[in-house]
């Protein structure tokens, strides 16, 4: 964390690019519409056909399989946190060992009923899911033994806070930037970090989605939110634990820039129902490849 209290320290931000500065020339959004912080720092389709296709023509596409996984793998992440807690809250300060075997004992309904809610069957995926459980419950039992060889005296909720120290799935609205009403930051820490779990390959435009989250983060909070945090899963078949690789990025004012330049510029699609030209090079991983 340490990384993260240099680049949060360090960091210098005008005030009218703060997320409580909506209302700024800067910020305010330049229609009354809302979009998805996923929508507009998507960089996929490049030329935003896909907000035309979506929010003008109403085109809807399947989820795609990566999409799918990834929800699936999200949460496997958050139930086994879950699970941990309760785990405290029942029991109170136990040793590692018991928390280790009562989250092993919940491993396959757990990861079953996660897997059935996300409409995944394949075999790879659900070997996937046992590596990242089984990932989990090390680095939740980790931590667990780390407070309690400390000594200090914690309270169950205390305690529960302690060995995951942040919220899953948080929700926070963003409205008055131009962005959804329920926005859902995959997890956010207790030092206002803003977590985002990729299971792709890795993407320059991902740092912009960090960007959205921590704007209206601000807007809702009024405390600054400087960094953010993507985390990369990969699994391959030869390695029995995930590759782990955590991507520190600053929410610096270019980010900020070029997020809020991106918002516009797709509000503006479907404000005026500008039909982007197809670039000559599209992305396969576009949900809207196949359309005309």
């Amino acid at each position: 964390m340490r990384e993260v209290e240099r680049l949060s320290t360090g960091l210098v931000v005008d005030e009218s690019l703060r997320g409580w500065n909506y209302g700024s020339e800067k910020l305010k959004p330049p229609y009354d519409i809302t979009l998805p912080v996923s929508a507009v720092a998507a960089g996929y389709c490049r030329c935003g056909r896909d907000v035309y296709y979506a929010y003008v023509l109403r085109r809807r596409v399947e989820v795609s399989q990566e999409a799918r996984v990834g929800a699936f793998l999200h949460s496997v992440v958050g139930k086994a946190v879950e699970a941990a807690r309760h785990f405290i809250y029942e029991f109170g300060p136990s040793p590692p060992e018991m928390l280790y075997s009562y989250m092993n004992n919940l491993r396959e309904g757990a990861l079953a009923d996660l897997a059935s809610a996300n409409g995944v069957s394949e075999d790879t995926q659900l070997r996937n899911a046992r590596k990242l459980w089984s990932y989990m419950v090390f680095e939740l039992c980790h931590m667990l033994n780390k407070i309690l060889s400390k000594g200090v005296s914690l309270s169950r909720e205390g305690l529960a806070a302690a060995i995951a120290p942040f919220i899953i799935d948080y929700t926070v609205d963003g409205r008055v930037l131009g962005l959804s009403g329920t926005l859902r930051l995959d997890a956010l820490s207790s030092l206002n970090l803003v977590f985002d779990l990729k299971t792709g390959r890795p993407a320059d435009f991902h740092r912009l989605e960090l960007t959205g989250y921590a704007l209206a983060l601000e807007a809702n909070h009024f405390q600054p939110v400087n960094v953010g945090c993507i985390t990369y899963l990969s699994f391959k078949d030869d390695n029995p634990a995930p590759t782990v690789k955590m991507n520190i990025t600053a929410i610096d004012e270019a980010t900020r820039l070029e997020f809020i330049e991106e918002r516009d510029r797709k509000l503006r699609i479907i404000a005026e129902r500008v039909d982007p030209a197809r670039p000559g090079l599209c992305d396969p991983s576009c949900p809207y490849y196949t359309l005309p």
